[in-house]
């Protein structure tokens, strides 16, 4: 299951980050990162999608190789939704790509803002600490991006594998089968790894912000006085 977390917290990091900038510094910057936190959000329903086809898949699948055991079994309509399924999380992958990607894209504002306190030294402590978050945000993004690729590589192998069982009509070796069936399982043991460590880092990431944002309140409250 995917992670349900989402970015609420970048929002408020910002509104205290930009507390010393000007007004149009402030509302330019926040418009930035309330667009990007919106943009990615978008793709939580696509990341859903491809978790529900996943657990339908995986019945199909069970119910495929459990029949293909029989030699008058008759697969060609499991098989057939099968494949719809793989073309279906296909298309919310890249989908979702196109969502992560236009945020990414939008978020670099989000460096150009924090680098304002690079250069002042009264500053340091919360560039240091906001610039931290920057980089678990990129870091996140990359992870996005290794399970983009490695899910593909899934996706990929489920069809070759199911295109294979269409041809049972023909002779299929056992040793074919198997060797299928095991690049189809490995393949998407090494995307779900990459699924939990893009959730477990959206959940780090989104309890980091909401710590840093009390944190600065306190800063900025303590300069106040």
């Amino acid at each position: 299951m995917w992670s349900k977390g989402k970015l609420g917290a970048l929002l408020m990091v910002c509104m205290v980050l930009l507390a010393a900038c000007s007004k149009e510094d402030a509302l330019n910057t926040m418009k930035t990162m309330e667009d990007t936190v919106n943009t990615e959000n978008q793709m939580q329903e696509h990341l859903q999608q491809i978790a529900n086809l996943e657990g339908q898949d995986l019945e199909l699948y069970d119910l495929i190789m459990e029949q293909g055991k029989e030699a008058d079994a008759k697969l060609d309509d499991l098989l057939e939704d099968a494949l719809k399924h793989v073309d279906d999380r296909k298309e919310h992958l890249e989908s979702a790509k196109q969502i992560m990607d236009a945020a990414k894209v939008k978020s670099k504002s989000w460096r150009s803002a924090l680098d304002i306190y690079n250069n002042d030294a009264k500053e340091q402590e919360m560039y240091q600490k906001a610039d931290q978050l920057w980089n678990d945000y990129e870091a996140r993004q990359a992870t996005f991006g290794e399970f983009y690729e490695q899910y593909n590589k899934s996706l990929a192998k489920d069809k070759e594998l199911y295109v294979l069982l269409e041809e049972q009509d023909e002779a299929i070796s056992l040793s074919k089968l198997k060797s299928k069936v095991s690049e189809r399982n490995k393949a998407f043991a090494k995307a779900n790894k990459l699924k939990q460590q893009f959730n477990q880092e959206t959940s780090v990431f989104n309890k980091e912000h909401e710590s840093f944002v009390a944190e600065m309140q306190q800063h900025l409250s303590k300069n106040k006085k």
